[in-house]
């Protein structure tokens, strides 16, 4: 086991695998003085599988990165969770979750970098007005940010491998290994939930395994919240790999890449590699039924994009190669696979907008602008648009207070007919999530049990 670094005051949250790849070209030049955070409570009170845990722990320690573990169970004991906190001085993020929302962490020094260029309602999230500093890809994503904190352009840290050359070489030739060189390579990249494109797809991509080489990479809440998904990969022809494997690679061996709504599109595009996507909802899905809230394993999902947003806008352009219906997929891969000059050009056109740089050093210039943050003396002052919403929430908060008393109640059901130690395991499990809840609400929670004689 690695051991975290005594001299850390920088820390990197990381919720899944797949983020170690966003920050580590950032982290390598903070090395001296950070580590990561592996946050397990993103989706409180929603409990992460173990798995998940054991899976970021082996990338870091693969990666001799430094690390702390912030556990699930932690966030119910104030006295250890001030003494985890207390050294850093800047939090690192690509989501406000966690410990990133603890009350603890209010006046600490907050980062969020960039890591997709679609999905662009994700980027407008009101909880964005935490950060005192955002690290954007380009021009477009930094408009988004910028209404929330200081924004930098830095480019995309994450390339910085691609354009200097540097792969994992390792995992580089166990993908060389496993494919077939006489056919072509594709590699597929859904993204997850009611955008996902999997259940319409795997039928076709069964039916084509014998004619391709097909890669899948799934997405890291595809892995954790519906292992089914993989369960079915598995029985089919296909080289399949989870969010702790890095895209590169992936990328480097592809002849195209097939994805739907993913900010993979334009990892594709910036790979300059050709792009097959699936175009299977209207506009008023986008923009009416996709916004309303649905629930799965970690939580309620909140709406991530419309139609509007780039990774749509493009298919409508026809600025990418799209179907419309499953049954198109084996002749959208065959034409694809011929790179018409017209594409060729619309996605460097797009990658401009995009990404800023494209130069290798996308990292070097993030891990300046934190280490800026650091040193400051005060934290950045907030957008006006921030101020406004700091505003509201506290008269919404005052309100609230004068229209009835800041408690609230959990009311629960136990059944009378379960034997008591039962009955105790219950309320010792609730009593337990209670105590996580209070310290990122800020207030105190109360359990009213209420008797259940039904079986």
């Amino acid at each position: 086991m690695i051991s975290s670094n005594k001299n850390a005051k920088i820390g990197f949250v990381i919720y899944y695998p797949f983020q170690y790849y966003v920050y580590k070209n950032v982290f390598k030049h903070l090395a001296d003085h950070a580590e990561f955070i592996i946050d397990m409570g993103a989706h409180l009170p929603v409990v992460q599988p173990p798995e998940l845990l054991e899976r970021i722990v082996a990338l870091l320690n693969k990666n001799n990165a430094p690390y702390k573990i912030l556990r699930y169970e932690d966030y119910s004991k104030d006295a250890f969770l001030k003494k985890f906190y207390a050294p850093y001085e800047v939090l690192v993020s690509v989501w406000e979750k966690g410990c990133m929302r603890h009350r603890y962490n209010e006046e600490r020094k907050k980062v969020r970098m960039a890591y997709g260029s679609g999905k662009e309602l994700t980027m407008l999230r009101p909880s964005g007005g935490i950060y005192d500093l955002t690290l954007a890809y380009g021009e477009r994503d930094s408009k988004s940010f910028s209404l929330y904190s200081k924004t930098v352009i830095v480019g995309n840290p994450k390339f910085d491998d691609w354009f200097s050359g540097n792969f994992e070489k390792q995992l580089l030739r166990d993908i060389e290994n496993k494919i077939d060189r006489s056919k072509k390579t594709v590699l597929y990249l859904p993204t997850h939930s009611d955008l996902c494109s999997i259940p319409e797809l795997l039928p076709e991509l069964n039916k084509i395994s014998s004619d391709y080489n097909i890669i899948i990479k799934l997405h890291y809440f595809n892995i954790v919240d519906t292992p089914e998904i993989v369960n079915e990969f598995k029985k089919g022809k296909f080289i399949l790999y989870g969010d702790e494997t890095d895209l590169l690679p992936l990328l480097y061996v592809a002849d195209m890449v097939l994805s739907d709504n993913s900010s993979a599109i334009f990892d594709a595009m910036l790979a300059d590699k050709p792009v097959l996507a699936t175009d299977f909802f209207s506009k008023e899905y986008l923009d009416i039924e996709h916004k309303e809230p649905k629930i799965f394993r970690r939580g309620v999902n909140m709406a991530l994009t419309y139609s509007g947003s780039i990774e749509q806008q493009v298919k409508k352009d026809g600025l990418i190669l799209t179907i419309k219906f499953p049954e198109e997929l084996k002749n959208g891969i065959e034409r694809a696979l011929l790179d018409e000059t017209f594409f060729k050009n619309a996605r460097k056109k797009i990658c401009k907008e995009l990404f800023a740089f494209q130069d290798g050093q996308s990292g070097e210039r993030a891990a300046k602008e934190i280490e800026g943050l650091r040193n400051a003396k005060a934290r950045y002052e907030k957008t006006p648009l921030t101020q406004a919403m700091d505003a509201s929430l506290k008269t919404i908060r005052s309100v609230r207070a004068i229209d009835r008393p800041a408690v609230t109640y959990l009311y629960i059901a136990i059944n009378d007919k379960k034997t008591t130690a039962w009955r105790k395991i219950i309320m010792r499990t609730m009593l337990l999530i209670l105590k996580a809840c209070e310290n990122i609400l800020g207030h105190k929670l109360y359990i009213r049990y209420i008797s259940n004689q039904s079986e």
